[in-house]
């Protein structure tokens, strides 16, 4: 498993390119629920520290595969986990953040309103409600698993990421860090921080999910042959990483820019429950840090990047918003900046263009679940399913190739992924 260390203390050159310095580096002390002994010691009855790695395991050269038990038992569950301060965050299974002192209309409501207009000019009488009693995806409910891959298959994934995400995360995480946290990582575990433990195996995560991606359109593997042990190594590089940061505890610009990677990995392969609980923590971390203040915003070094972050995660959660209707983390008038979840009114006016999209895809997603309500999934209404998602993005990856990329056209996207 992932080596934990529970010191703040960051080993290595501290050049600015590499630093995790901050007002609010100190994290708060994590809630005492962790075994006090390793999983290693517990099992061969040997005498353990409570050190991570302990000092047993260290010298039997298990140093890597030194774990405890988080909440003191195994099986860990993400949806369980919370910051140290969960209650400042809403609680399950209610979804909804506390309503803005004046309330708006939201802009889900805005395009639902737009596109059963839309549709009954054009001779469609459709409901487009959606709904939102949406399981848990059940990779959060397995046990936690080990570090997947060797060396050599670590470095590739984080090349891959490289590769594909580099116009993403350019301005929080140059390639070059990635790399020097990489080569600590395998080579000194122990000189890593939880938060900078989680970076890696965030980009790690990001990296073998398109590499398996890739395997899977050049092999046209379908949904039964995605369930291999090889085939969740990206699934499995994501909860070691949630491990790390919930097992920790704290809050710092490095883990902030974890749960902004993680971030991108939930919208491909997670669900509506999975990305709003990692929005919370996104929030959690911008309140700890208070990065939503003009003033200690700006009292972070500027290799930090909190800047982005914080506009990043505000945007993340204001969006999320739209897209299941609940209501926002950031609240109106609790951050020191302009915004609004509502788009611009040129934005819904070259937003027609996508509506067609939008319809066709809820109906395809509403028709699933009508089918599913009256008899068990069956193979045949799997591949029915797909088939029909995949003409739909066909058509749709067509339409974004003209450069109309806007707005209504990234909604559609992430409906599309969930």
């Amino acid at each position: 498993m992932i080596p934990l260390r529970s010191s703040g203390t960051v080993m290595g050159d501290q050049d600015p390119e590499n630093s995790d310095s901050g007002p609010s580096k100190t994290p708060r002390p994590a809630v005492k629920r962790t075994s006090k002994a390793c999983e290693a010691c517990r099992s061969r009855r040997r005498r353990c520290d409570g050190l991570q790695p302990c000092q047993t395991c260290v010298r039997s050269g298990e140093a890597m595969s030194c774990h405890f038990r988080i909440k003191a038992r195994p099986g860990s569950v993400f949806k369980t986990m919370s910051p140290p301060i969960a209650a400042a965050l809403p609680s399950a299974p209610s979804l909804d953040a506390p309503d803005p002192p004046h309330p708006s209309p939201l802009f889900f409501e805005l395009v639902q309103e737009r596109l059963e207009g839309w549709a009954r000019d054009n001779g469609k009488a459709v409901d487009l409600s959606v709904d939102t009693d949406a399981p848990w995806s059940k990779f959060m409910d397995q046990p936690l698993p080990a570090l997947p891959g060797d060396p050599q298959s670590r470095a590739s994934a984080l090349e891959t990421f490289q590769a594909t995400y580099k116009a993403y995360f350019v301005t929080t995480l140059t390639f070059s860090r990635a790399s020097s946290l990489l080569d600590r990582f395998e080579t000194s575990p122990e000189s890593l921080t939880p938060d900078q433990i989680a970076t890696v195996l965030s980009c790690l995560c990001l990296g073998r999910e398109r590499e398996l991606a890739l395997r899977r359109e050049d092999d046209e593997v379908g949904p039964a042959g995605m369930d291999t042990e090889e085939e969740t190594d990206d699934i499995a590089f994501f909860r070691l990483a949630m491990a790390a940061l919930d097992h920790w505890g704290g809050a710092s610009p490095t883990a902030l820019t974890a749960l902004d990677l993680l971030h991108m990995f939930l919208i491909n392969r997670g669900g509506p429950n999975e990305l709003r609980a990692l929005l919370g923590r996104l929030a959690w971390q911008c309140k700890e840090l208070g990065v939503h203040r003009t003033a200690s915003c700006r009292s972070y070094p500027r290799a930090d990047k909190v800047e982005q972050l914080f506009y990043g995660a505000l945007y993340k959660d204001a969006w999320f918003a739209t897209l299941y209707l609940g209501r926002p983390y950031f609240t109106h008038g609790e951050f020191e900046h302009t915004w609004t979840t509502l788009p611009s009114k040129d934005e819904l006016r070259r937003g027609l263009d996508a509506f067609p999209f939008l319809v066709d895809l809820t109906l395809i997603e509403n028709g699933l679940l009508s089918s599913l309500r009256e008899r068990p999934a069956s193979f045949e209404t799997v591949v029915s399913f797909e088939r029909r998602l995949s003409a739909w993005w066909d058509v749709f990856r067509t339409e974004q190739k003209r450069e109309k990329k806007h707005v209504m056209l990234n909604f559609a996207e992430i409906r599309f992924h969930w």
